[in-house]
């Protein structure tokens, strides 16, 4: 018999109230490793089918390995011999050479894996699902974490297994003093500058800013400064974890004490960026770094990820005041109701929207009265029509697929020219520069953002047709 909320004596005394004999009662507790895992089962599971979904994500898993075993391959098979039998060379290290780049791709791996979080309002709907933020960023990093040391053990074995067969008489044997640790040791290193980089994110809120700090400060700052700090260099994560690469190794650190450093850095950034999960808006994305992640990844030849949707025209959202849940699941109930419903058989009022023959419109937001709101109000209701739009945008995404994304401009230039554009479309073609839509169970369904100047403000709309868009 199993009983669950009371304690072996309040067990006992009632047993013994009741007549019941007990033989043997014990109290059974949760370790530490039971109870962690029971509380962040679920949410580990749906953090792997995130992050195996998202190929930029993906890709860059797949890159660690590949990157690394190519330059392996070229490496050893061109200059790999004439490298050993140089003198002075370490032949351990000189084995783990492409791990250099392999940690780009890893690093890049650690970012993309959060910054999918802080595009289209995605984090709202992970912090909906787990309201709980401390674990949702244990869980995510977890899977991050477990990710990248797989695949950082699978790259470093193969990368010395596959190097060696080109290494003829300078072949080194796993079994030799050093190898087994190194390559255990590579992975390690990748997976703990995947997680710097997962926990820079987490703070920055973009994967731009970081790769354009972290990828410049290890292929350039870490040498230069290296030769002005001295021994203080051998502190800087990178180069405290390539300790474990070296047959020998000269200072106070050694290859384990130089992983546990790396694994420092690694810590003080989770640690940040729990902290900044913890007490920033789940909203407040980018603002504060999107000026630098602009300017370094244009410099770097990146995307710029601060900036979300198409590049014709959507804002990018990064203010304080964003939508809440409530309010989402309204206009998702809406949405629902206006697929559900017949269309009348003449153009009709029909409560926020209009509906006619084949087609239902709705305003979901709109501000009445908006002229006369000083500016400060106007800016708010605009960053709160556009927080909402993002939130619908990312549902109706989850639940239908990617949306149809068309370009107004060619509707707009027959507009112009005098032809008619078919209700419901006309409004949206005459007020609107894009438009994003699902097909499903054979309505149209679009979501639609009119925005004007700072005086006529931002609302949001939402029309369901069977009438085909221009």
């Amino acid at each position: 018999m199993t009983v669950d909320g009371a304690t072996a004596e309040e067990i006992g005394v009632l047993a013994a109230h009741e007549g019941i004999p007990l033989l043997e009662l014990s109290a059974e507790r949760a370790t530490l490793e039971e109870a962690y895992l029971d509380l962040t089962s679920s949410e580990t599971d749906s953090e792997w089918i995130k992050i195996r979904s998202v190929r930029s994500v993906s890709g860059s898993r797949v890159a660690v390995f590949a990157v690394t075993l190519f330059v392996t391959v070229l490496a050893a098979s061109t200059v790999g011999q004439a490298e050993a039998d140089s003198a002075g060379n370490d032949s351990l290290f000189s084995a783990f050479y492409a791990l250099n780049f392999g940690q780009i791709a890893a690093i890049s791996f650690g970012a993309t894996a959060l910054s999918s979080e802080f595009l289209n309002g995605a984090l709202r709907m992970s912090l909906a699902a787990v309201p709980n933020r401390s674990v949702l960023h244990v869980a995510k990093m977890t899977v991050v974490g477990g990710l990248a040391l797989v695949v950082g053990l699978t790259t470093s074995f193969a990368t010395f297994l596959v190097g060696q067969l080109f290494m003829g008489e300078y072949a080194i044997r796993l079994g030799e003093p050093g190898a087994l640790r190194a390559a255990f040791g590579g992975g390690v290193y990748l997976a703990l500058m995947a997680l710097l980089a997962a926990g820079l994110t987490a703070l920055l809120r973009s994967a731009v800013a970081v790769l354009s700090l972290l990828i410049p400060f290890i292929l350039i700052v870490s040498f230069v400064a290296g030769d002005i700090a001295g021994g203080a260099a051998q502190y800087f994560p990178d180069r405290a974890g390539q300790l474990v690469f070296h047959a020998h190794h000269e200072g106070s650190l050694g290859p384990w004490t130089g992983l546990a450093v790396t694994a420092g850095w690694a810590g003080v950034a989770l640690a940040a960026g729990w902290w900044n999960l913890r007490k920033r808006d789940a909203s407040a994305a980018t603002a504060k770094w999107a000026p630098l992640a602009c300017l370094a990844g244009r410099l770097l030849g990146f995307q710029d990820l601060t900036r979300e949707g198409p590049a014709w025209g959507r804002p990018c959202v990064s203010a304080g005041r964003f939508t809440d849940g409530m309010t989402t699941a309204h206009h998702l109930r809406l949405i629902d109701g206006m697929r559900s419903r017949g269309f009348p058989l003449e153009r009709i009022s029909s409560g926020s929207g209009v509906s006619g023959p084949g087609y239902h419109t709705a305003l979901l937001t709109g501000e009445h009265g908006h002229e006369e709101r000083d500016g400060a109000d106007r800016a708010e209701d605009r960053v709160q029509c556009l927080a909402e739009h993002d939130a619908l945008l990312t549902l109706l995404t989850l639940r239908w697929g990617e949306p149809h994304v068309i370009s107004l401009w060619s509707a707009q230039e027959r507009m112009t020219a005098g032809e008619v554009i078919a209700e419901p479309w006309a409004e949206p073609v005459a007020s609107c520069e894009y438009l994003q839509l699902w097909r499903a169970e054979g309505r149209w369904v679009a979501v639609v953002l009119y925005q004007g100047d700072d005086r006529s403000g931002c609302e949001l709309g939402v029309l369901v047709t069977v009438v085909d868009p221009p």
